[in-house]
């Protein structure tokens, strides 16, 4: 398959344990902003008094971010999601999967939680889109 720029055929299915333990789509995203990693940072540096510079790896946790349309019905699994957490005064342990067929691409999401959240959408002229932020333990490219 010839790769493309397309995203509207992607696929983003999340399962919580005890919660959802069989995946559910998340679908009804942001107008351009659907899903993003931020950047990870895996080493420690130090500069010897020498001018000698010393490095090693570190791991480092993987921020994922999705963004859903005011009118998701998606929101209503997020909701749910917040509710279990603050009635349970404990944190779920998340797994996903992305599939990105216009760049070939799969990715794991592994051993996840919920980290920040819109509590709601801003009421503006529209409702607003709400944003969510997952911390992984790990994101790999799968085999597609």
């Amino acid at each position: 398959m010839a790769r493309t720029l397309t995203t509207a055929n992607s696929s983003f299915a999340l399962q919580v344990d005890g919660l959802f333990p069989v995946p559910v789509n998340i679908k009804g995203y942001a107008t351009d902003d659907m899903f993003s990693t931020a950047e990870v940072e895996t080493s420690e540096r130090m500069m010897g008094a020498d001018g000698n510079l010393s490095f090693g790896f570190i791991f480092a946790e993987r921020p994922f971010t999705f963004t859903l349309q005011a009118d998701s019905l998606s929101n209503d699994i997020m909701d749910a999601w917040i509710a279990a957490e603050e009635n349970a005064k404990d944190k779920l342990i998340a797994n996903a999967i992305i599939i990105l067929p216009g760049q070939n691409a799969k990715y794991a999401l592994t051993r996840g939680c919920l980290s920040t959240f819109s509590v709601m959408s801003e009421i503006k002229k529209v409702a607003q889109p709400r944003k969510f932020t997952l911390h992984f333990q790990s994101i790999s490219r799968a085999p597609t």
